[in-house]
């Protein structure tokens, strides 16, 4: 889990490079589909986990670049906080 959120902080920081909001799309886009899809697969044994990451807020169906980093943003949180929850129960 540790991996998947330090591929969230390279998600995030990639996006942080955009001085201006603007559409996203190729690898970027891709890189995030891909990131979101091994989180959400690593917590199949978790649902309730796997639910709050996929509804994390911040995402409202606009494919800006500002958009998908307050999305990512709020996501890794959600992530930092499960990580944390299950480091607690061992």
């Amino acid at each position: 889990m540790i991996g998947l959120l330090q591929d969230g902080y390279k998600v995030r920081a990639r996006l942080r490079e955009f001085s201006e909001d603007r559409e996203l799309e190729g690898p970027l886009a891709v890189d995030i589909n891909n990131w979101e899809g091994m989180v959400l697969t690593a917590l199949v044994n978790e649902p309730n986990s796997q639910r709050d990451f996929r509804n994390a807020p911040g995402f409202s169906g606009s494919l800006g670049t500002r958009e998908a980093y307050s999305h990512v943003e709020s996501q890794i949180r959600v992530l930092e906080e499960i990580i944390q929850s299950m480091k607690d129960k061992n």
